[in-house]
């Protein structure tokens, strides 16, 4: 069987940043005690998807791939009720996809997470902006990259390291 076009994991509940590791005694430990069941829920929602799928074969992809995450987090009672606000606080966004990259590798979509070529990662309150669920959790979209990407076109140019005046 060859990959899918693409693979879509939802995992509700609430999101948790992978951050720095502790030394306790000699072994390094996660210094968040909710990363481990978060990523544990995003690693069976990935089996989940993949045996719904009806793939058989892991890794599932094997070559470069594009990745979307849509996070929802919980919306605090301070912030506003009727218009649009953005979760500017922790957790941090990067970290939140830490978690889940290292939570889709485990469950055998990724040979590595090293595969993923383009990223494109959001973080928003419930029901406010595309990709946000209606509770907590995490919308994931991993496609083969087999198309031109999406960086780079017209609407978002690169730039290059001559125009930047790059210098090492």
């Amino acid at each position: 069987m060859t990959s899918p076009e693409s693979l879509t994991i939802t995992t509700l509940g609430r999101p948790a940043a992978q951050g720095s590791k502790r030394l306790l005694g000699r072994v390094m430990v996660e210094a968040s005690a909710a990363v481990a069941p978060w990523r544990a829920a995003v690693t069976q929602a990935a089996v989940d998807a993949i045996a719904e799928a009806g793939h058989e074969v892991r890794p599932v992809y094997n070559g470069p791939v594009f990745v979307d995450m849509c996070f929802t987090v919980r919306k605090p009672t301070s912030a506003p009720k009727t218009r649009v606000s953005w979760p500017s606080t922790r957790p941090d966004l990067d970290k939140l996809v830490r978690a889940c990259g290292d939570a889709i590798v485990a469950a055998g979509v990724l040979r590595d997470d090293a595969q993923i070529v383009e990223l494109a990662a959001a973080k928003r309150y419930p029901l406010e902006g595309p990709g946000s669920l209606p509770v907590p959790g995490v919308v994931i979209t991993v496609q083969p990259a087999d198309h031109q990407p999406t960086l780079g076109t017209d609407n978002d140019p690169v730039v290059s390291l001559d125009a930047a005046r790059w210098t090492p």
